[in-house]
């Protein structure tokens, strides 16, 4: 009981020490605080983007789920619908699979330079009635089929959330590896890791307004003459990502010039093989 109790007290004498090994180091000159602060803030502020863009993405892939369940979509003899090259494929099995019998059902657009997600009104329902009265249930169920695709690609775009949302925690403990090993190659790392993390969203944001260019031409040239199950999802989710964006640029700018100034990134001169690179 007793060696239990010294052994409880040594791990929480142990955790005191490494916090004030971490608050020492973060506070160590005014230079790592604002490192510190800047890492916390962008990785909260990205974290919290991350979860809306991710939960902004289930919302949409159930939303085509419900449209195409409510359209009664009779997969097992129709097919399902794949979105390849542009072009909307209509398939029994999986594309490039022994019989596939795929048939093109809508081909692809040229250009739609002229689409911009932002131009979308934004308080327009997500869950649109269907107009059952103007559209027979036929029509429906091409409709619905037309768009299965759309669901897979937004479960895929919830995986890469999933994956990103994993990215920026990890960014943030390799920035409080940086503080306490004082270590120049984590620095560098670090803003390497943030080039990436801002390239990925700016390709996210053009990947968001290619996806919406293909289903507004799917929409508009399909089966479905024009009806859009999504609403006002495109203009939010593009907002999400405009938003993350811009404040990755924004992280990266502020760390890259916080990080190069010579006073509290001196050259490696002199350091500690022991250790690695210093930073005063």
């Amino acid at each position: 009981m007793v060696k239990q109790k010294t052994r409880e007290w040594a791990k929480h004498i142990l955790w005191i020490s490494r916090a004030k090994l971490i608050y020492t180091r973060v506070t160590l000159t005014r230079y790592t605080t604002l490192y510190f602060f800047l890492a916390f803030v962008g990785s909260v502020t990205l974290v919290i983007l991350q979860t809306a863009t991710y939960a902004s993405n289930t919302e949409g892939a159930h939303a085509v789920s419900a449209f195409v369940a409510e359209a009664d979509v009779d997969t097992a003899t129709i097919g399902m619908s794949f979105l390849s090259g542009g072009d909307v494929l209509l398939c029994k099995n999986i594309p490039g699979q022994a019989m596939d019998n795929c048939t093109t059902l809508i081909p692809r657009m040229h250009s739609h330079s002229h689409l911009h997600v932002r131009d979308l009104p934004l308080d327009s329902p997500l869950d649109s009635p269907l107009d059952l009265d103007t559209r027979d249930a036929a029509n429906l169920e091409r409709c619905g089929v037309s768009l299965i695709w759309l669901a897979d690609v937004l479960l895929d775009a919830r995986r890469e959330d999933l994956v990103i949302l994993a990215y920026e925690l990890w960014l943030f403990s390799l920035s409080i590896v940086t503080l306490l090993n004082e270590s120049l190659p984590h620095l560098f790392a670090g803003l390497a890791a943030r080039v990436l993390a801002t390239a990925w969203a700016g390709f996210r944001v053009r990947g968001n307004q290619n996806l919406y260019g293909t289903y507004r031409h799917v929409v508009d040239a399909g089966p479905c003459a024009g009806f859009d199950p999504m609403g006002g999802w495109w203009g939010d989710n593009d907002m999400h990502a405009v938003a993350a964006l811009i404040c990755n640029a924004v992280n990266l700018v502020l760390i890259a010039a916080l990080s190069w100034r010579p006073s509290p990134w001196p050259s490696c001169a002199g350091c500690s093989s022991a250790r690695g690179s210093r930073i005063s």
